[in-house]
C-alpha cells in the first residue's frame, strides 16, 4: 500500500472520485440509503479490525 493511503478509505482522492455515484445509488436504487449506511458501517468496522490485527502483529 503507498504511503499516507489508509486501508479503510482508499485515499482522498478515491472518496472525491467515487462520491457522485453514492450520491445518485442511495435515493435511484431501492433500499439505497440502508444499503449504503449498511455496508458503509461494516467497512469502518472491517477497517478497525484490521488495523487492531495490524497494531498487534507490530507489537
Amino acid at each position: 500500500m503507498r504511503p499516507g493511503v489508509r486501508a479503510d478509505t482508499g485515499g482522498p482522492a478515491w472518496a472525491e472520485a467515487v462520491r457522485p455515484i453514492y450520491e445518485w445509488f442511495k435515493p435511484n436504487v431501492g433500499g439505497g440509503e440502508g444499503a449504503f449506511n449498511t455496508l458503509t458501517e461494516a467497512v469502518a468496522l472491517a477497517g478497525e479490525e484490521i488495523n487492531a490485527a495490524r497494531a498487534a502483529d507490530i507489537r
